[in-house]
């Protein structure tokens, strides 16, 4: 786990430093085209008159090329030990289109070619041909259809789908229709046809997914204003199976129909909005199989809150057939939002968050899937574009199976995947783009550089995290391995003094702290070990550089060498005689990043993140030795004083807004601590019933995720909504051989939902506090004596308390840099084991989190 989390990182890293610089110009020029989906792959109007495209004949002519590498950390969607791999992805596709003034045909075809790395076997070759048109009868009427060919691969992960390689699938549709229009009326009648032939995945059989679907609908539309109309519409759906009876002996043909009121309107220029609701109905062959009736419904809304920006929304319900054994089918309700933002005419950001749940028909099983990605594109000329995108799926499902014993419910479908890819992308004819690189009025920010040269002194504040990894021998060749955490609080002074070369800054600073926080581990076994460690005054140096962001804030990282002092306790409770209590002095390598904020002409406020890594210490109990290894992550909040402020607020920037939607991606590193209570019970050599009480915990937990809202501000004042998705490779183990108890836990993923009130500062930064409720995975391990017999790898989808306290930095107009910590509370959970001489156990976890963000406001 941690190796791939840190591929995940120097992946990410890399491709994101080399394609970073660009964002260091983001919005110094307004690009002079019309806003584009950045999906959007046909030709406008103007293109079709475009000298500049191929044109055979009546015929434009359209290739593109894409070559994306991207690397995914759980191809095979599994909830635990994933295996991540890189892949390549080849998308060729051409697009013909006629440029007649009456009539219109369109031919797409393309392919999708994936070749992993290491797996082979998982390769997948893709590819679709659509030809579609329309016949003008008149002015009034037109005849419409197309044919369609398509083979695809359903993604790992996608409902009720198994298989040993991925699942193949041929799909060939044709549709036809005649529309119709008088005076304010106008009607729509069309049918569809559309035969699916799954491919067998290895061992597994798909011959009885094999079905044809049917349809014949009639649409008729009232015209009652300009661009606005009511409609009605109705459909009758039909889907017949090759096989008359599945491999689990069901029936599945079934028909149906859609009954549904609606409205198409479009407000404004800015705004458009369609959407219908009605009756959901279907019946099923097979009497096993309950009748369906629900509400239908689809909503589409558009919104362009700037000749630049727009923002979608996209809510559907549909009825999705399944060979799950004792379900006909499943309702899949989904909600999805989409933003785009050109940041000028060479960048542009597109981020997708969406949530679907599948509700499966007669069994107890709901799948909840959250999908969130975010993509920046960036144009190296009209024809070619480089771009990173970052995306996260995460399936949390309702039902569990429990293995070995009650103890032990496992989610087995449930997982976290990300990704990330980069893609370079051709269109391999000349775009006529007469706002390519065309400079228009700037929207450069009115701060001038912050002079943060000179000496200062602040002091500070802090929440830490501490953790210790212990090991010693137990008996005459047993070892003990374990990894403690507990968290607490610190306090103390800092100075030092930099100086300004540029916008770049180089500096020196001491610190002095002192910390209110333990350690501890008991167990009232005779030969069981107890100790506490308290942390006590530390003392460090450091060196800063950084750099001065334009609206005036000051990024730094640091490196520097740290003392501290562990008034550490230990003894083996048969042996009090033997009983250590001595205070250590330690040193460590101490590494952190920040930021210094401007509150007036010389006091600045400061947001600090460090971590330090102390050196072994050993602990001598005459019998016995145990080996210590302390480190501590540290969220520090501070004020301090430059001496020889320079008035560098007094250009105050007003054109920072904080409206309306954003969305962003944010890494981070943090830490899970658990405080384990409960009773054992050993037997052997020393048989009896233990209280034990541990503080686990390890601080090397990297978190990527996403990050979308929507907020307002009064003035200075702001409030606001966000929700969050977040995959973590934290976690910690506690190991003990040749017997005894093997323990760990891991926390998986996270979504939540919250609030955020704060205020903007005149340079634009807006400083807030966050409060959100998270449900976060766990998975539990536990083994005893050293007998498989006895594994436990629960599943826990636990709830929490998110506390946080966060800086929006501005680095353009739309573009801000986000620093945050964050303190979650999670509910405790307890289990008891079926085995021999039970064991009951309870834990309680919590996190500190501290996260480095880039955002876009739309």
């Amino acid at each position: 786990m941690k190796n791939k989390a840190h591929n995940f990182l120097v992946f990410f890293l890399i491709v994101g430093w080399t394609f970073s610089a660009p964002l260091q110009a983001l919005e110094t020029q307004q690009s002079t085209t019309e806003l584009k989906s950045a999906d959007n792959t046909e030709p406008t109007e103007a293109d079709k008159t475009n000298p500049y495209i191929v044109v055979l004949g009546d015929f434009s002519f359209l290739p593109k090329l894409a070559v994306s590498y991207q690397y995914d950390d759980n191809i095979f969607a599994l909830r635990d030990n994933e295996v991540d791999d890189n892949l390549l992805i080849i998308n060729p596709s051409l697009m013909f289109t006629s440029n007649w003034k009456q009539h219109s045909v369109k031919l797409n075809l393309g392919g999708e070619l994936g070749r992993y790395k290491r797996h082979p076997s998982e390769k997948y070759d893709d590819y679709w041909i659509d030809l579609e048109g329309r016949y003008d009868i008149s002015k009034q009427t037109n005849l419409f259809g197309g044919l369609n060919h398509t083979r695809d691969h359903e993604e790992r992960g996608t409902p009720s789908v198994s298989g040993t390689v991925p699942t193949t699938f041929d799909s060939d549709q044709v549709h036809a229709g005649i529309a119709h229009r008088v005076g304010d009326y106008k009607f729509r009648f069309g049918g569809t046809f559309e035969r699916l032939n799954f491919v067998d995945a290895g061992p597994f059989n798909n011959d009885d997914r094999d079905r044809d679907v049917s349809g014949l609908g009639l649409r008729i539309s009232y015209l009652y204003a300009p661009n606005r109309e009511f409609f009605a519409q109705a459909i009758r759906d039909q889907r017949d199976y090759e096989l008359d009876v599945d491999d689990n002996g069901f029936i599945r043909h079934s028909d149906g129909h859609r009954v549904s009121f609606g409205l198409k309107s479009r407000f404004s220029n800015r705004l458009s909005v369609e959407g219908y609701f009605g009756r959901l109905y279907q019946k099923y062959e097979d009497a096993r199989f309950a009748e369906i009736s629900t509400l239908d419904f689809n909503a589409k809304l558009k919104y362009l809150s700037s000749p630049r920006s727009s923002l979608s929304l996209v809510l559907d319900r549909s009825l999705e057939e399944t060979t799950l054994e004792d379900s006909s089918s499943y309702l899949n309700s989904s909600l999805s939002i989409k933003a785009l933002r050109e940041l000028n005419s060479r960048n542009s950001v597109v981020a997708i968050f969406g949530a679907s749940r599948a509700d499966y028909q007669g069994v107890e099983l709901e799948e909840d899937i959250f999908n969130a990605s975010i993509n920046w594109r960036y144009r190296l000329n009209p024809e070619f574009y480089v771009a990173l995108s970052y995306r996260m799926l995460i399936n949390d499902t309702n039902q569990s199976i429990i293995l070995n014993n009650p103890a032990n419910p496992q989610y087995s479908q449930d997982y976290v995947r990300q990704q990330v890819m980069l893609t370079l992308n051709a269109m391999l004819f000349d775009v006529d783009d007469p706002g390519f690189g065309k400079p228009s009025s700037r929207e450069t920010l009115n701060l001038s550089k912050n002079d943060w040269q000179g000496f200062y002194l602040g002091t500070h504040v802090g929440h830490t995290a501490t953790h210790v990894r212990t090991f010693g021998i137990r008996g005459s060749s047993g070892t003990d391995y374990a990894e403690f955490g507990d968290e607490g609080t610190r306090g103390g002074i800092f100075a030092g003094y930099g100086m300004d070369f540029n916008r770049w800054y180089l500096g020196v600073e001491a610190e002095i702290d002192q910390a209110n926080q333990n350690t501890a581990h008991t167990k009232d076994k005779s030969i069981s070990r107890t100790f506490n460690i308290e942390d006590e005054q530390s003392y460090a140096l450091s060196l800063r550089g950084g750099y001065t962001l334009k609206s005036g804030p000051l990024l730094y990282a640091r490196v520097g060498r740290a003392k501290a002092e562990f008034d550490t306790s230990f003894m083996i409770n048969n042996e009090p005689g033997n009983a250590v209590n001595n205070t250590f002095d330690v040193y460590g390598i101490r590494y952190g990043i920040g930021t210094d904020i401007s509150l007036s002409d010389s006091m600045f406020l400061r947001m600090g993140y460090i971590y330090t890594n102390y050196d072994t210490y050993i602990v001598d109990a005459v019998t016995t030795a145990e080996e210590f290894n302390q480190s501590d992550n540290v969220f520090n909040l501070g004020v301090g004083w430059l001496f020889g402020g320079n008035g560098s607020l007094a250009n105050v920037n007003t054109n920072i807004k904080t409206n309306g939607f954003y969305a962003g991606l944010q890494l981070g590193h943090g830490s899970v601590n658990s405080r384990a209570t409960g009773i054992h019970n050993d037997s052997g050599s020393t048989p009896g019933t233990y209280n034990f009480v541990g503080d686990f915990g390890n601080n090397s937990g990297f978190t990527s995720g996403l990050f979308a809202g929507f907020g307002h501000a009064w003035d200075s004042f702001y409030l606001g909504l966000e929700t969050e998705t977040e995959g973590s490779s934290a976690e910690w183990e506690h190991q003990r051989l040749p017997t005894g108890r093997d323990f760990g836990l891991k926390k998986k993923s996270g979504v939540g939902v919250g609030l955020r009130a704060g205020y903007q500062l005149r340079h634009g930064t807006l400083l807030y506090l966050t409060a959100s409720r998270m449900r976060t995975r766990f998975i539990t391990n536990w083994e005893k004596g050293n007998n498989s017999t006895n594994y436990i790898e629960r599943d826990d989808k636990v709830y929490g308390n998110r506390v946080g306290f966060g800086a929006d930095i501005p680095t353009s107009q739309s573009v801000f840099l986000r620093l945050s910590y964050s303190y979650t509370d999670y509910e405790s959970y307890r289990f008891i084991t079926s085995h021999g001489n039970t064991d009951d156990m309870t834990f309680n976890n919590s996190e500190t989190l501290f996260r480095l963000g880039l955002g876009v406001r739309f």
